[in-house]
């Protein structure tokens, strides 16, 4: 993982971590960041969620919207769907395996 300062100024670099700007200074002058504050600048500069964890690598976030690492957008509509889509998954997989009498005409 980068710890660099990202070529950031003192305040940016105060402003996306929450620190006070004598920390961001002495980051900038060591040339380096805490690799914890490091995965919160990748998050909220590059919205990549795998800095957080590597389950997620490839995911990131831009925009309001979650892109998938072959380029799908998800939306927060979708996620919250997923819950109802699984339900009538189950439903539809149980009238399946139900013998079924067809009609001839």
């Amino acid at each position: 993982m980068d710890l660099s300062t990202y070529g950031l100024s003192v305040m940016l670099l105060s402003q996306l971590t929450g620190v006070h700007p004598d920390t961001a200074r002495r980051w900038k002058r060591a040339g380096k960041v805490p690799a914890h504050y490091a995965q919160l600048l990748a998050l909220r500069l590059g919205g990549d969620l795998g800095s957080i964890t590597g389950s997620w690598s490839g995911f990131k976030l831009d925009s309001g919207q979650l892109w998938t690492p072959e380029g799908r957008s998800v939306t927060t509509g979708d996620i919250r769907a997923i819950p109802y889509t699984r339900e009538l998954v189950h439903e539809l997989q149980k009238q399946l395996a139900e013998p079924q009498q067809w009609k001839l005409f």
